[in-house]
């Protein structure tokens, strides 16, 4: 094949070129060249413009028909709509809107009485018109006739910011895989994890859980698929008697939804101070009648109203819908486990999608990686005899599982919610609830033979700190160390908004960036430090001892439950190990611990 178009002349990549310049002029060469037009293409006459006109009109056309191609390839695709569809071939499912998460305290008064009792599921609180809900029955014992903390109640159990809404009712037709969508406007946000299924056939309801695919389950499961389409909406979908069950001619489908309050649905430690109240609608108080058991009473409004939650942290923050980019990274590890788990990368990603909206990061290491990491710290950095029998934080979860020691898979995992102090340190583990929940959806889908097992982390202090190599290092040296931000001596700015502009660069490095196994790039965040207006210098110094000053940034670390046997200065790039989270240490006094000072030359 020749590389010319033999008629037109062009080379064969020249489609590259086709910009609107590039098409006048070749229409305009090809008019000459024919003798058709000889004097009539000078610029600004009627042909002319013509030509230009088709130019650019062409010139559109072809960047549309490009945009077109690039959106159907998988690596190319930018917009969610399209990258939405192709990953439906691989059977994964985007997810969706998360609304605030809340932990909390619930505590009985001496006028409720001793006994079994049953909260209902969606009951919910209100707080000064934000209502946090619970997502499921909830069973508990008071066991005095005095006021008691029901801790039972709050270990097990989340509130979940919005109340649960009825989509209006729908009628069965019967055929294989009929799906429903949820239409809402743009501003309406449900929550993902709280999407719940009832399917009343011949008058009675019947409650369906939810599977990761309809094809993972046998013919008569009661089971729906959830999907979050190409538009941002949810598709509920059945069986077909072979992959769960098909709904029936004139089944009735009631579906429940968490609507949020979005942004202003995050609150913050002790906002909560309420009691609970019922969902009632007729429709719901039908399901519920249904689909209990024989034995269970649901408490009254007036036994509700004997029940007080607190809340000590603040609620998690909501977030977005999946992005694209998320999506595009997720999709093809998501199809290559093929709803198994064998790799640390597939607990990983399952753990992060299935459990989002309360963990925070994850990081799974087989048996030999934590005997020669984790446990190994305990033994010879910490000098604990017998790790499992600790009583201190963070050493309480040391352990192996009941069955296999050889063949364990351990799970740290860092929850969303918040618990630091400027007394104590950073406490912030998954409850029993929260561990369970997690390794009873993992059992479902792991390799037979291995045996999860979830384990907190070790939490590692961060703050400002400088020391003398020959120095004993406890952590009352950050209590006086300052960092100096030297500006130039021309310099308008003012001393409060540099303070300022260094703090936030510090806390970004500890925000929603910091993870398990976290990087330190002490480089990246003096370069970032540095580059702050008008900044010239930055060095360390001490206000107890004249002699430490330490050019650029340097930070104390240490293990606040086992400070004396783990703590250092990290003056350069530091890479912690899988099992360390690394945070910053009382965050409110960071700013009076930044001193500017003008240069003197």
């Amino acid at each position: 094949m020749s590389d010319k178009f033999t008629e037109f002349g062009l080379s064969t990549d020249s489609y590259a070129a086709f910009d609107a310049v590039s098409l006048r002029d070749l229409i305009k060469r090809r008019l000459t060249e024919k003798n058709v037009f000889t004097d009539q293409l000078f610029e600004g006459s009627n042909l002319s413009s013509l030509v230009d006109v088709i130019a650019y009109s062409y010139h559109t056309l072809l960047f549309y028909l490009n945009r077109t191609s690039s959106e159907s390839i998988f690596t190319e695709a930018q917009l969610y709509e399209n990258v939405n569809r192709i990953v439906k071939l691989l059977n994964y499912n985007p997810t969706g809107y998360k609304t605030s998460v809340l932990t909390f305290q619930a505590k009985a008064t001496a006028n409720l009485a001793q006994g079994l009792y049953t909260i209902p599921r969606y009951s919910f609180v209100d707080i000064g018109g934000i209502k946090y809900s619970l997502a499921s029955d909830v069973a508990f014992g008071k066991t005095t006739s005095e006021e008691q903390t029901i801790a039972s109640i709050g270990e097990k159990h989340l509130l979940y910011q919005g109340v649960f809404e009825q989509f209006p009712l729908q009628q069965a037709t019967g055929e294989d895989f009929e799906t429903f969508t949820l239409s809402f406007d743009e501003s309406t946000k449900i929550d993902a994890y709280n999407i719940h299924v009832y399917v009343s056939s011949n008058g009675v309801w019947s409650e369906y859980t939810q599977t990761e695919s309809l094809f993972l389950e046998t013919p008569t499961a009661n089971v729906f698929e959830k999907r979050l389409n190409e538009n941002k909406l949810y598709e509920i979908r059945f069986g077909n008697d072979v992959y769960g069950r098909r709904l029936k001619s004139g089944d009735t489908i009631a579906i429940y939804y968490l609507k949020s309050d979005q942004d202003k649905g995050a609150v913050g430690a002790g906002a909560l101070k309420g009691e609970l109240s019922p969902l009632t609608t007729s429709t719901f108080l039908q399901i519920r009648d249904n689909i209990k058991s024989p034995n269970v009473v649901y408490m009254s409004l007036s036994n509700l109203q004997q029940l007080t939650l607190t809340n000590i942290d603040p609620s998690t923050k909501p977030e977005a819908e999946e992005t694209v980019e998320s999506i595009k990274n997720l999709a093809p590890k998501f199809f290559g486990a093929q709803h198994r788990l064998i790799t640390a990368a597939d607990f990983e990603n399952y753990v992060n999608k299935q459990y989002g909206n309360v963990i925070a990061d994850v990081k799974v290491v087989n048996n030999k990686d934590y005997i020669d990491g984790h446990l190994a710290y305990t033994v010879n950095d910490l000098q604990l005899q017998h790790p499992n029998m600790e009583s201190r934080i963070a050493y309480n979860q040391v352990n192996f599982a009941s069955s296999t020691n050889f063949n364990n898979v351990y799970i740290y995992a860092v929850p969303k919610f918040e618990k630091i102090t400027s007394a104590t340190p950073m406490v912030n583990f998954l409850s029993p609830a929260q561990r369970s929940l997690i390794i009873n959806g993992v059992d479902k889908i792991k390799a037979l033979t291995c045996e999860p097992v979830v384990v907190d982390p070790v939490y590692m202090a961060i703050d400002l700190g400088a020391a003398l190599a020959t120095e004993t290092l406890t952590p009352d040296i950050r209590k006086n160390t300052v960092l100096n931000i030297v500006k130039r001596r021309d310099s308008q700015r003012d001393d409060d908004i540099i303070r300022s502009e260094v703090e936030s660069v510090i806390k970004s490095y500890f925000g929603t960036s910091s993870s398990l196994g976290y990087l330190l790039d002490m480089s990246s965040l003096y370069s970032d430090i540095a580059s702050v207006a008008d900044v010239i210098d930055v060095y360390m110094t001490r206000t107890d001892n004249t002699n430490v000053k330490t050019q650029g940034i340097t930070f104390l670390s240490w293990n606040p439950v086992y400070e004396q046997s783990d703590i250092s200065i990290v003056s350069q790039n530091t890479q912690y190990p899988y099992f360390k989270f690394p945070y910053l240490f009382e965050q409110a006094t960071l700013l009076n611990k930044i001193n500017v000072i003008t240069s003197l030359t």
